[in-house]
């Protein structure tokens, strides 16, 4: 009897300790994607800026300029614009994604460059895998 409740509780640790998520956070440098999800099928330019250490901006597949540096970045994406990925950033830890800081300064609309407001617009970072 005392062998099997031994048995038993062995099985039990063993499984507690079992992580079934193998995947592991990435550390270090790496990408981040910048992830634009807007109401507008027209969207001509998107003008960002993100709080925090960044190396530098890549357009994703978009034109883009921007200003990057050690304690942020400055970008507009210009082309036409729909939701999705809209830039990537190269930054020195994708570890806390949390440090960075995306803010939607202005949009315009496609052919007119009317500017709309930002506020049914969202941005979001996602390290990329």
């Amino acid at each position: 009897m005392r062998q099997g409740t031994a048995a038993l509780a062995l099985g039990v640790a063993i499984l507690a300790c079992h992580d079934d998520d193998k995947t592991v956070a990435p550390t270090g440098p790496g990408v981040l994607d910048v992830v634009l999800t807007t109401p507008n099928a027209d969207d001509g330019a998107v003008l960002l800026t993100v709080d925090g250490a960044i190396d530098s901006v890549q357009g994703a597949p978009y034109v883009i300029f921007s200003t990057a540096s050690g304690t942020g970045a400055r970008i507009v994406v210009t082309g036409d614009v729909v939701g999705g990925v809209i830039a990537r950033l190269y930054v020195p830890d994708v570890a806390s994604p949390d440090q960075y800081v995306p803010q939607l300064v202005e949009v315009a609309q496609r052919g007119t460059y009317a500017l709309r407001p930002s506020t049914s617009y969202q941005l979001e970072l996602r390290v990329e895998r």
